[in-house]
């Protein structure tokens, strides 16, 4: 999954941007109370790292 895409999803589910870093973003979940880091590079997302920023 792209970078793009996850985004997308995580505003259809109510996930807001908490912090922009220099590689990552933090994004934030009020439903869960946790924070997924998300790489800023639109390149594809690792598999266990989508699987634990989609967890989150």
């Amino acid at each position: 999954m792209k970078t793009s895409a996850l985004l997308k999803l995580f505003k259809e589910n109510g996930i807001k941007l908490k912090e922009r870093g220099k590689h990552h973003d933090l994004y934030y979940s009020p439903i869960t109370n946790k924070t997924s880091p998300v790489p800023r590079d639109k390149t594809e997302i690792p598999t266990r790292t989508l699987n634990s920023s989609i967890r989150a």
